[in-house]
Parts: structure tokens; C-alpha cells; sequence
């Protein structure tokens, strides 16, 4: 895990490895297969935690971590997007790391074996019809979202009528 400092203003905390180095404790049934069910990678002007340092971590804590779910934390946006598919970015950097977990090269546990992505569903309508779609596993070619992984869950999606944000 890279030591990083907090930058002006960013609402993210820094990982603080002398904190986290007070206490080590053994796994209780370490041959258990466990899959990390939510866990987060970022890259960030504040700091960066990716696949590399969550291997370490799960290496380190005697588990045996089979696979994990990544948790979108509104990172790697695509800026080249329209602003309502802006976050499909951190599906597909998600995928990717999927994609380089499975081939092998970085040991046995699965990394992002699921993704659980996020959008911000009051910049567009079209969010609904394509997260049916992506839940659906029928987002292939989909415009709206072009999302690379079909069965993508959106926690912001909901099949009650949407409600507009308030406005500030």
C-alpha cells in the first residue's frame, strides 16, 4: 500500500499504515473461502489504493479471499462522456481489473469478480431504461451506457417512479 497525504479539500481519508500496523490479528479458520463482499479501488490526486495494494492486504491477512465485489466509490469517471454515462468510466476500470485478476498473472483470488456500480440517475431519464438493460444482462450495444459487463448492479436504480432532485 502506498503512504499518501491528504490533499486540500478532499473528503477522502488517507491510509495510515502505521494505524493499521497496531494490531494483527490471526484468521480464525483460515482455510475458509471467504469472497470479500465490498471492497474499493481508487486513484486519486489524494492517493491511490489499487490491485496491487488490495493484494497485498488480503495476502497479508491469512484469509482466503476466493474472489471480491468491487464497490463503485466515484473514481475513474470517463470526462469524454455526456454527464449522465460519466460513470460507466469506473465500470470499465473496474472490468479491466477483472479482467487482468483473471488472467492469472496476479494469483488465484478473483478481484472485481462482481461490480457494483453507482450513477447519478437526476442528470438523465435514460438511466432507467438502461440499468433494466444492464440488470437484465441486455446492455449489449447499449448507447446510453455502452456498459462492458451485463448483470452490472446499480444501486441508485430503482423501479419506483423517479423523483427529481430538489433544487439548491
Amino acid at each position: 500500500m502506498i503512504p499518501v497525504a491528504t490533499s486540500a479539500g478532499s473528503p477522502h481519508l488517507t491510509v495510515r499504515q502505521e494505524w493499521l500496523a497496531q494490531v494483527r490479528e490471526p484468521a480464525l479458520e483460515p482455510e475458509l473461502a471467504i469472497v470479500d463482499a465490498h471492497h474499493h479501488l481508487w486513484d486519486r490526486p489524494a492517493g491511490r489504493y489499487l490491485m496491487e495494494d488490495y493484494l497485498a492486504d488480503i495476502n497479508a491477512s491469512g484469509h482466503a479471499v476466493v474472489a471480491s465485489i468491487y464497490a463503485q466509490c466515484r473514481t475513474m469517471f470517463d470526462l469524454s462522456r455526456p454527464p449522465a454515462s460519466q460513470s460507466v468510466g469506473e465500470v470499465e476500470f473496474a472490468n479491466g481489473v477483472a479482467a487482468c485478476s483473471a488472467s492469472g498473472q496476479y494469483g488465484h483470488p478473483r478481484i472485481n469478480a462482481g461490480i457494483i456500480a453507482g450513477a447519478d440517475l437526476c442528470l438523465a431519464p435514460q438511466w432507467r431504461r438502461c440499468s433494466r438493460k444492464c440488470v437484465s444482462g441486455q446492455a449489449t450495444g447499449c448507447a446510453v451506457c455502452a456498459t462492458p459487463r451485463p448483470g452490472t448492479l446499480m444501486p441508485g436504480w430503482s423501479p419506483i417512479r423517479h423523483r427529481p432532485r430538489p433544487a439548491s
